[in-house]
């Protein structure tokens, strides 16, 4: 299994309890807990929707679901018109895309997998949620391409299948502040690609969204991405919130006087 933790740091304990351990309500679990047992040696009881849950959920369906439909119809369509527009930025690092295989790390939703497809390349999108695999498979089946989608953590993707494969590894939108260990994180991203293979990469620092609207004339530190400082920097957070929502009730004030 892989992990972006360090071996050393993790421990991993596995023993089938199978008929062993009894489901216990929250506050049968909540009550032994204080009393010194630990959460792992209990199971909760599985949520089970109630009736009234379930009639929202179908009323719901039916009033929201030709709606979700005709989205992704759109999307389709804006992006058969303009497949290289919607790549923005980053159509000018692919080159030629005919038949060459991209690798989409935290691809999400499509919104660059499928314009790909839609200009003769053989993606494979590499994810973690199956909502956004859900979304991605209808917009590329609007579109008329396939893609390859696989949901799961990406450090433990199947190296045998997909190591040494891909002409690109594509990632966009910032997602390394999801991994711990940028180093094995990266060697594994080489190891996809063939040789004379590219990595197409954009990024930012979470922390600039912040200072965007706090209007911070300084430039962040030159330290290390993951510096545990800025994330003890409480009162930054607060006052970005603090701003946020001045903003946002002054842009109400402005609508009630007009």
């Amino acid at each position: 299994m892989r992990s972006s933790y360090k071996k050393e740091d993790v421990t991993i304990l596995l023993k089938d309890i199978t008929g062993l351990v009894q489901p216990q309500p929250t506050e049968e679990r909540e009550k032994a807990i204080q009393t010194g047992r630990h959460y792992s040696e209990m199971l909760p009881i599985e949520y089970a929707p109630s009736k009234q849950y379930m009639e929202a959920y179908e009323v719901a369906l039916k009033s929201f679901g030709q709606k979700t439909a005709d989205a992704v119809a759109v999307a389709a369509k804006k992006i058969l018109a303009d497949p290289v527009g919607e790549l923005k930025k980053y159509a000018v690092y692919f080159g030629d895309y005919k038949g060459i295989r991209v690798a989409n790390i935290c691809g999400s939703c499509g919104k660059k997998a499928v314009p790909l497809a839609v200009l003769g390349a053989q993606v494979s999108v590499f994810d973690i949620s199956k909502d956004n695999e859900k979304y991605a498979l209808e917009l590329a089946a609007a579109a008329g391409v396939s893609l390859d989608y696989v949901v799961g953590d990406v450090l433990e993707m199947d190296m045998e299948k997909y190591g040494n494969s891909f002409d690109a590894v594509f990632m966009e939108g910032g997602i390394l502040h999801y991994f711990h260990d940028i180093n094995e994180f990266m060697g594994l991203m080489y190891a996809l690609l063939k040789p004379g293979g590219r990595m197409i990469l954009s990024d930012f620092h979470p922390f600039t969204k912040i200072m965007d609207i706090l209007n911070f004339e300084q430039k962040l530190p030159e330290e290390g991405y993951f510096r545990l400082r800025f994330w003890s920097m409480r009162w930054l957070t607060q006052d970005f919130m603090r701003r946020k929502s001045e903003r946002r009730c002054q842009s109400a004030a402005a609508v009630s006087i007009r």
